[in-house]
């Protein structure tokens, strides 16, 4: 009988833990088929070879990053980017609301930093004074603006954008008054019903404020609702006007900002809500695509969470994301046309998700997660490796790290195409060294 009963328990553990050690199988596999590749380097010949082929007949890549909030994932990005550009990737799509991508791609055209104060997400806040968000966040993604705008001077066909709903809703308000100054805009002052748009837009203009608080924020939503649906109704002359047209879609998208600023203001932090808000990014990059001519290429950067090939779930039924992605989305809808990277981070500091908020997370790679064979193989120095079949075979028993905290598991025969591993990250910095 007691031996029965260990015997169950031990049955019982085996299938409850999670705590599988990713085979030695793996982990040599990635030990001899791997590519060092240093942050503070040129990208060896190799990385560029591989990448290269890898890129044959691909339109879209992802940089995916295990975390928003460290100082190396900049350093990470402009180095793929370059050697994309090279390759005829000239349009970079971000996790960035759509508004706010406007404003930085302004920026790469002009120079002009105030375009960059004008960004929801760095700070600004309409109806107040240009200025910047404090925080070590805001100042990293300026100094990487800064070399895009001179990677653009090289390539002039270089564009960016958001594939976002915008964080910190009111960049739009700056759109509609550009909007004001049309010729168009004097035509439709001829209707009465347009009339009533602007008035009820010039009454969101004045409580701006109030999009950041709640429940005041709930009668903003109410005036916009009512506003876009007059816009939507207007008579047809207008409404099938290529301007208006991109006028009523972003006004639809700033509609949904704000409601989803609601969200987060009462912390709604659900999987319902977040779904809700992917699919936004859906219809933004439906827009795109439509638009664009076919022959275009891009570069898709944000969380690893977004930037899924696939959300199926694997033996264990489990997903990367318990959501549609827009990542797995583009992938649906162009199989053989993507091509996705993905960022790991092996131990080191980061002041992001799963941080009290305002402190800096110290972390170390958990036991038998991926990243700590990856410390294993690469403790120091930044590596590149292809996924294969060798992970595809052992991949229920592989899990990572969701921000450098949070244990997260997949299809990783499928999640991505290639990982960049870095092995110890810092914080978010004032200022380079």
């Amino acid at each position: 009988m007691k031996k029965g009963l260990i015997f169950l328990i031990t049955i019982v553990f085996f299938f409850s833990t999670k705590a599988l050690a990713s085979p030695v199988e793996v982990e040599n596999w990635i030990g001899n088929n791997h590519i060092i590749a240093p942050l503070d380097e040129p990208m060896p010949d190799s990385l560029q070879n591989s990448l290269k082929a890898s890129l044959v007949g691909k339109r879209m890549v992802f940089l995916g990053e295990s975390d928003h909030y460290f100082h190396e994932k900049f350093k990470y990005r402009l180095k793929f980017i370059e050697q994309l550009l090279d390759q005829g990737f000239y349009n970079i799509i971000a996790e960035l609301g759509l508004a706010d991508g406007k404003m930085v791609n302004k920026y790469l055209e002009t120079g002009d930093e105030d375009y960059l104060k004008k960004v929801g997400l760095y700070g600004f806040n309409y109806g107040h004074d240009l200025k910047y968000r404090k925080g070590n966040f805001t100042k990293e993604l300026v100094r990487y603006y800064k070399k895009l705008r001179k990677l653009k001077e090289k390539y002039p066909q270089l564009t960016y954008t958001g594939f976002d709903l915008d964080a910190y809703p009111g960049t739009f308000l700056l759109e509609f008054e550009d909007f004001k100054n049309t010729k168009l805009y004097q035509e439709l002052l001829r209707d009465t019903d347009f009339e009533e748009v602007v008035n009820l837009i010039s009454d969101v203009q004045k409580n701006a404020d109030n999009m950041r608080v709640y429940p005041a924020v709930n009668e903003l939503i109410f005036l916009l609702q009512e506003a876009l649906e007059k816009t939507i109704l207007l008579p047809t002359k207008f409404t099938d006007l290529p301007e208006m047209k991109e006028f009523v879609f972003d006004f639809r998208i700033f509609l949904d900002s704000v409601v989803f600023r609601r969200k987060m203001i009462k912390k709604e932090y659900t999987s319902e809500n977040f779904a809700w808000r992917e699919k936004r990014m859906f219809q933004i990059m439906t827009k795109r695509f439509m638009e664009d001519p076919r022959d275009h290429k891009y570069i898709f950067l944000g969380h690893n969470g977004h930037l899924v090939r696939t959300d199926e779930p694997n033996a264990k039924g489990e997903s990367y994301t318990s959501w549609a992605t827009i990542g797995d989305w583009i992938t649906d809808r162009n199989p053989d046309e993507v091509f996705a990277i993905w960022s790991f981070i092996g131990r080191g500091e980061h002041s992001g998700h799963g941080c009290p908020f305002g402190n800096t997370c110290s972390f170390e790679a958990k036991k038998d997660s991926l990243e700590e064979d990856l410390l294993k193989i690469a403790s120091s120095k930044e590596i590149y490796f292809r996924n294969s079949s060798v992970i595809e075979k052992h991949e229920d028993e592989i899990f990572t790290l969701d921000a450098g905290t949070v244990e997260a598991w997949g299809k990783y025969g499928s999640l991505a195409d290639a990982f960049y591993f870095i092995p110890v990250v810092q914080d978010l910095k004032a200022e380079e060294n």
